[in-house]
């Protein structure tokens, strides 16, 4: 049993955040390729599609991180991944009836299920980790161990934990790659989204092993209900802070992860865009989260949180303007690409995993999933705004745009970082 061994819990965590990283850069290479470039399927009813997943994920973020932390997060955790595989087949139909109103049905219906899965997941494994990480450093502080050292650590998991399984994303990406390149020979591109929905369906017999071995009690009886803890997250300077920073988190990545791999496929289409779009996913998805893994936990260790945000944001303001300054030359345009991807990646997994790990840091560990739901909220609605004119464009989101859209929210989020300094400063 390994209820108490805190660097197994680590390492089990960065491992499960890494292998779900792989799975979401697999089916997203997948999505944006098949459905977006080659797929035929109208530009339009992609961005509607996602409009409606988001709006959905939005309302039913809270009541899932509610039935996680009261019902048990793993099994409800479950659940949710059932319904993204479900999803991911749909897409798989849509292709196969690319052009007609069947196709559109189906990627619409892959949309709700989206939204009423993924916030089933969104909060509830993250907060089992957490838990179980908060339960270790407790024991370990009553046998001695400094509770100041603990306390931080526990704050810094996020970062910490993504030193686990860093290689994982270039395994998912390089697969989903080999997979399109020699599929789309056969036009069978569009099988790529079973293997998609079997990964999902692989990590939740990767998390339910997790529950078995680690014995939390992952069912709260006493959880005192939604009202609670939206009072007490919105009560904590830190959650708000952390809602901040994730919504500005959100802005950038609904634009590169959303729609960067299909502007480019659109744009570049007379050159080889499988090399251009391949360079994007492999820099953004894989190169970027393994040097998160080398880069992160030396930075949160050695930074002070605000040196922290305005590290990570600076990375983004960079990756927007290397962006914005794309050449035409196939080579430059993939150097460029492969940079800017790069540090874009490590730039918002630092955003992110701060703004996590401060949303629940004055909170009970039996509302963690819920306080972490309601911290997506924002971001989502985010999405759900960007992807609105997107649709109302017809579809289609220059790269120009994309990178202004990068570049600006790395300049409100390091203006936003220095004035929260002054803030506390002058309390």
């Amino acid at each position: 049993m390994h209820t108490l061994d805190s660097n197994y819990i680590e390492q089990r965590m960065g491992w499960y955040r890494a292998l779900f990283a792989a799975t979401i850069q697999f089916n997203s290479l997948v999505f944006r390729v098949v459905v977006g470039v080659v797929g035929g399927v109208f530009p339009e009813a992609i961005a509607v599609a996602m409009i409606l997943e988001f709006w959905l994920t939005a309302i039913f973020e809270v009541p899932g991180g509610y039935l996680a932390d009261r019902f048990g997060r793993m099994p409800v955790a479950s659940v949710g991944f059932c319904l993204v595989s479900a999803a991911i087949v749909c897409n798989f139909f849509a292709v196969f009836f690319a052009g007609t109103g069947t196709s559109v049905f189906f990627i619409c219906f892959s949309a709700v299920l989206l939204g009423f899965g993924s916030p089933l997941i969104s909060g509830s494994v993250i907060g089992f980790y957490q838990e179980a990480l908060a339960n270790s450093y407790e024991t370990h502080a009553k046998k001695g161990s400094s509770q100041e050292i603990i306390k931080l650590r526990l704050e810094k998991s996020m970062n910490l934990t993504q030193k686990s399984g860093k290689h994982a994303p270039l395994l998912g990406v390089g697969l989903a790659l080999v997979l399109l390149f020699f599929l789309n020979r056969y036009q069978l591109t569009h099988i790529c989204f079973l293997i998609g929905a079997s990964m999902h369906l692989y990590l939740t017999s990767f998390i339910l092993r997790d529950y078995q071995r680690l014995k939390i009690k992952d069912k709260n009886k006493k959880y005192l209900g939604i009202k609670h803890t939206i009072l007490n997250t919105f009560k904590s300077s830190r959650s708000r802070g952390g809602i901040f920073h994730m919504a500005i988190f959100f802005v950038g990545v609904s634009s590169v992860a959303g729609y960067l791999a299909v502007s480019l496929g659109r744009e570049y289409y007379d050159t080889n865009k499988w090399v251009i779009i391949g360079t994007f996913m492999l820099s953004y998805g894989s190169i970027g989260w393994y040097l998160r893994g080398l880069v992160l936990p030396y930075l949160v260790e050695k930074l002070s949180k605000t040196m922290f945000l305005i590290t990570a944001y600076t990375m983004i303001l960079i990756s927007g303007l290397v962006l914005l300054a794309i050449p035409t030359s196939l080579i430059f345009l993939c150097a460029a690409v492969a940079v800017s991807s790069s540090l874009y990646a490590l730039g918002s997994g630092a955003i992110i995993n701060y703004s996590k790990n401060e949303i629940i840091a004055d909170l009970h560990h039996s509302e963690y999933a819920t306080a972490l739901s309601i911290g997506s909220i924002p971001g989502y609605l985010v999405i759900v705004g960007i992807s609105s004119v997107v649709a109302y464009c017809g579809g289609n989101f220059p790269v120009s745009m994309i990178a202004l859209t990068v570049v600006a929210s790395g300049i409100i989020g390091c203006t936003a970082s220095i004035l929260f300094q002054q803030q506390k400063k002058a309390e």
